[in-house]
């Protein structure tokens, strides 16, 4: 298997009509439907400067900002990869999900990282002895407090 068949397999499930290619971890995590039971559960209205006001069943409120690619959960902001929140602020705009999820997670960016030569190694067994002395673990120092009884 070769380490390009995942982005083959990832278009197939985009759909060949898509411009763009994914790595397939974010299309799966992007069809998960723990991520779309969640995004089924939020109302999204409009507030203007391409912001939206995303309003859980549960209770919370999100603010999302498409241009700047940024919900108040931070979890977009960490990962890179819209959350469901944005996803429905996304959905209100009629456009693709796969718009807003960073280069990072695009074919160009993969083959940037591995278009040098990665040199193999040998085992451990082959490795050129340099004469020092190996390094000891760290002094055992009891925890202060009671023992923890096992159940």
């Amino acid at each position: 298997m070769k380490l390009t068949d995942g982005f083959k397999k990832g278009q197939q499930i985009i759909g060949v009509g898509h411009t763009l290619e994914f790595i397939l971890s974010v299309i799966r995590f992007l069809t998960t439907c723990k991520l779309t039971i969640e995004s089924a559960q939020c109302i999204a209205t409009y507030g203007g400067g391409g912001k939206y006001q995303v309003n859980n069943i549960h209770g919370g409120m999100y603010v999302v900002d498409l241009e700047r690619h940024m919900c108040t959960c931070r979890k977009w902001d960490l990962c890179r990869i819209p959350c469901s929140h944005s996803m429905v602020a996304i959905a209100k705009t009629e456009k693709s999900t796969y718009d807003f999820v960073h280069s990072l997670y695009k074919r160009a960016a993969y083959d940037r990282a591995y278009e040098s030569y990665i040199s193999p190694m040998p085992s451990q067994e082959y490795w050129r002895k340099i004469g020092h002395r190996p390094i000891k673990p760290s002094l055992y120092h009891k925890q202060p407090g009671r023992l923890r009884t096992s159940r």
